[in-house]
């Protein structure tokens, strides 16, 4: 045989078993973990039918239908979306089976009804299902190549607007149902995160870990930055009138607790990985960064720091999700392991999960000891 022909076929068979060695370095530790005992402990639920499984697949996010939450959708890395109708015990592929979704929106008042924000084929896009993720339709494509849609949220009042995200920048909104859209803000950097507040549909937030945090509050005609400013303590004494034994008003000095603004914000608060509105009080607001977890409870003009097990700076604190049933009770992920807390940060636990990163976290609305943490293999970055 031909010397040329012997090197060019060793080679394709050297290069072949490369290949394959390089798709066997993903490990087998992703896709989807559950709890059902409020995080005590965690197993995979990746079945798959006919004996599959998700274990090899990068868990973007997790979407759980709030009045049906055995009802959820699996967003993943290069492989499209999942789906389950029995709270995770069995998975099935919807009929995007291929590109990355940052989010499903699902309608909260038909939840058949369903948005997807991604990118596929180098773009990015918005794709809209109405039954229920059998068929999808494009509703929204990027100008650009290479420029994602990484969110997209519905209102929960009027359905008919759905807001969205962009790499380049943009909220885009649509008050059609998706057939029709409008830019509303262009930012200077890209928007990662944003959410629709669940007491006033018009009060919209936004986040980015490339310039922090902004609001509207009124469905995204304007919108103002928030500042996560550092603030000092000072104890002031103020005149209160109360009435003594014998019924009289008197005025009386006492000490109160205030706050004074500083010119200085908490180091890299500006890098915002996540934020999330208190279930039970429309001014308390968690937000995380590289900074560490940091809470308002006026709306978001004074923050306190949320003592956590590590130093606040340089923290990769991706997600974390409130317990709609108890909000004492919050669970965030920092690199591949879960913090809990029972008493809104005074204390915690930490487990870890799994030897990748993860990604997403959810919580089943219903039963709130149900837990979902989705892993992602950094390799793929």
């Amino acid at each position: 045989m031909n010397r040329k022909i012997i090197f060019v076929l060793v080679l394709a068979f050297m290069l072949t078993n490369a290949s394959l060695c390089t798709q066997d370095k993903t490990p087998e530790n992703l896709g989807v973990f559950l709890s059902t005992d409020y995080g005590e402990k965690y197993e995979q639920a990746n079945k798959l039918p006919d004996d599959k499984n998700l274990n090899k697949v990068s868990v973007m996010d997790i979407s759980i239908d709030a009045f049906n939450p055995s009802l959820i959708y699996l967003c993943t890395r290069d492989q499209g979306i999942f789906k389950s109708v029995n709270s995770g015990e069995l998975w099935e592929r919807t009929s995007i089976e291929a590109g990355t979704f940052y989010h499903v929106a699902i309608d909260p008042k038909n939840n058949r009804t369903l948005y997807a924000a991604g990118f596929v084929d180098n773009y990015g896009k918005l794709l809209k299902s109405t039954d229920g993720g059998k068929e999808w339709e494009e509703v929204y494509r990027e100008t650009h190549e290479e420029s994602k849609v990484f969110n997209v949220q519905i209102d929960s009042f009027d359905t008919r607007k759905i807001y969205a995200v962009t790499e380049k920048g943009a909220v885009i909104k649509s008050e059609d149902n998706g057939r029709s859209w409008v830019v509303k803000h262009w930012f200077p950097k890209r928007v990662v995160l944003l959410k629709i507040s669940p007491f006033d549909s018009r009060h919209i937030y936004v986040g980015s870990p490339d310039f922090g945090m902004a609001k509207s509050l009124d469905g995204g005609e304007t919108w103002e930055e928030i500042i996560m400013y550092q603030n000092k303590e000072e104890i002031v004494e103020v005149a209160v009138e109360e009435e003594n034994e014998q019924g009289e008003t008197i005025t009386v000095t006492k000490e109160d607790k205030v706050y004074k603004l500083l010119d200085e914000i908490y180091e890299n608060s500006d890098h915002v990985f996540d934020f999330e509105f208190h279930p039970q009080d429309q001014n308390t607001i968690y937000v995380s960064s590289e900074f560490g977890l940091l809470r308002t409870t006026d709306g978001g003009t004074i923050w306190q720091p949320v003592n956590l097990l590590v130093p606040p700076g340089e923290n990769s604190l991706v997600r974390f999700v409130i317990d709609p049933q108890n909000p004492n009770n919050i669970y965030l992920s920092l690199d591949n392991s879960i913090y809990k807390t029972r008493d809104a940060g005074a204390h915690w636990t930490v487990k870890k999960i799994t030897d990748s990163f993860i990604h997403a976290l959810s919580i089943d609305p219903e039963d709130s000891g149900r837990v979902y943490v989705g892993a992602w293999y950094r390799g793929e970055q």
